[in-house]
């Protein structure tokens, strides 16, 4: 519901936030500790040899096939596989896939008429090609490559309650991901022709096929529908807020600060409200003792509504810090995407803002994704 509801969410933030700083340390109820307040969240993010994430997130990756960094703690496979993921993604030219993803946003545009769903003929579409140009694969059934990203995406980081169905198709869409990019990595060494995208990169590294399908799997899982769903919020909250819209469409072509008006409406609807970890050991967190193997959830929204590090958190502001967003998680497992996310998040917003958005229709929900929502433009680019 919190994920659905974009005032449920921002009450609900706003409620924990104020019993977070009220108590002034995390809630441990049956076992389950709740972190609330900024510093305890981000302490939680450092202290990773404490609260570990393997067994969160590990076993869901690791049972389709995707062992990949997001799924591991600290160690030294953690720090060789992350070392080769940030040395390819480094080597690309993200300059072109800036240009090729721009031209992609304006074209759609162009061509939509006067109004346009930012889901799904948008948002997503832009997504999976800058996605498909990075990674290295772009399957003939470009809307089962979508829709396999966003099933395996919704299993491995959303599929809390081990539901059977959603894993199912987790695991069918994994198995559909892997032999395309199983057939095009065979196929490039057999020509050896590797590219200069992040699959060409990686194999040019010495990289196994093996390790280099994990590594592409594991970050295009959510490099489609976390920008989609991103952009999504992020419109409905401006479309709610005309004083906030109006400011922002002023710096629509400053990409910085356009960056800082997205990070803030996502704290008025988080596309990712909460963060999990496991305490590896028995410990304690600002006085509150924690036993090995409690769950613990980072309230990652409400984190951002604390005053200590927003201040006059109900304001919204686009220079603050950027070092206190928690959107994109943070210590040693930050998305692995946030260099994409970085431009390609406000770039899509940033071009409906140009166009002077007047009427946004219902969002429709596939599951917990936004899945389609109409707004109508104003006009041509400023």
């Amino acid at each position: 519901m919190l994920l659905k509801s974009r005032l449920l969410a921002w009450w609900a933030a706003r409620i924990l936030a104020w019993i977070g700083r009220r108590i002034g340390h995390p809630l441990s109820v049956k076992g389950t500790v709740l972190v609330i307040r900024h510093a305890d969240a981000r302490e939680v993010l450092d202290r990773d040899l404490d609260f570990h994430v393997g067994a969160v997130n590990g076993p869901r990756m690791d049972g389709i096939g995707f062992h990949f960094v997001l799924g591991m703690d600290r160690a030294p496979e953690l720090v060789a596989e992350r070392e080769v993921l940030y040395q390819a993604l480094g080597r690309v030219d993200m300059a072109a896939l800036v240009a090729r993803a721009q031209a992609d946003t304006d074209a759609r545009l162009a061509g939509c008429g006067g109004s346009i769903d930012v889901v799904e003929d948008y948002a997503r579409q832009v997504a999976a090609g800058t996605a498909s140009a990075l990674f290295g694969i772009a399957p003939a059934d470009h809307a089962r490559f979508c829709d396999a990203s966003r099933a395996i995406f919704y299993h491995c980081f959303l599929n809390l309650a081990g539901d059977k169905a959603i894993e199912a198709r987790g695991v069918a869409a994994a198995h559909a991901l892997s032999g395309w990019l199983d057939a095009e990595i065979t196929r490039r060494i057999a020509a050896n022709e590797f590219g200069h995208d992040m699959m060409g990169q990686l194999l040019r590294a010495g990289a196994s096929p093996d390790l280099t399908r994990r590594t592409l799997g594991g970050m295009l899982v959510g490099s489609i529908d976390t920008t989609a769903s991103a952009v999504a919020k992020i419109m409905v909250v401006l479309m709610r807020d005309p004083v906030m819209r109006a400011a922002a469409t002023r710096n629509a072509n400053e990409r910085y600060l356009m960056y800082g008006w997205c990070q803030e409406a996502l704290r008025r609807w988080a596309h990712v409200p909460m963060l999990g970890r496991q305490a590896a050991q028995d410990c304690a967190l600002t006085g509150v003792p924690i036993k090995a193997g409690a769950k613990v959830i980072l309230l990652s929204q409400a984190a951002m509504l604390d005053p200590d590090a927003f201040p006059a958190p109900t304001e919204m502001h686009p220079t603050r810090p950027n070092a206190g967003y928690l959107h994109f998680g943070a210590g040693l497992h930050p998305c692995a995407g946030r260099d994409v996310n970085q431009w390609q998040i406000p770039m899509l917003v940033g071009a409906l803002l140009k166009r002077g958005p007047k009427a946004m229709g219902k969002m429709a929900w596939a599951g917990p994704f936004p899945a389609h929502m109409p707004l109508t433009l104003g006009g041509d680019a400023k």
